[in-house]
């Protein structure tokens, strides 16, 4: 209307935009039409994000429970594997009295010690 009004005005017997009951309703009109639709489609977009918020939460929330999973598992593996080299330790510190034999092992714990006091003279 803005755009044609000089080819309305040069037509007719209106002499001003203001006359034209077309330009009257949209000045009137527009401005209450426009905040009604701006606050319907503000409305739709904040609905819009609520729910890929609520989408983005229930992917979290899928990805913390796999990682807690993935981590507990990895932690229990991890702790198995400790618990294997330490079994293996402790039978190699063992194993070198599995090698003695059975009767000089029984002799030497058995061997009495004879302690002499010469030896105290001679460290003082």
């Amino acid at each position: 209307v803005y755009r044609n009004s000089g080819s309305l005005l040069n037509s007719s017997a209106i002499t001003s935009l203001n006359d034209m009951p077309e330009f009257k309703y949209y000045v009137a009109n527009m401005p209450i039409m426009m905040a009604e639709n701006y606050l319907k489609t503000m409305d739709i977009m904040v609905q819009w994000a609520i729910d890929g918020a609520r989408t983005f939460n229930h992917v979290q929330l899928v990805v913390l429970i796999v990682e807690g999973c993935v981590l507990s598992v990895v932690a229990a593996v991890y702790m198995w594997i400790l618990g294997v080299r330490v079994a293996a330790q402790r039978y190699a510190v063992f194993h070198v009295f599995l090698a003695i034999p059975q009767p000089l092992a029984r002799a030497l714990a058995t061997k009495r010690l004879d302690l002499e006091e010469e030896e105290d003279e001679d460290l003082g």
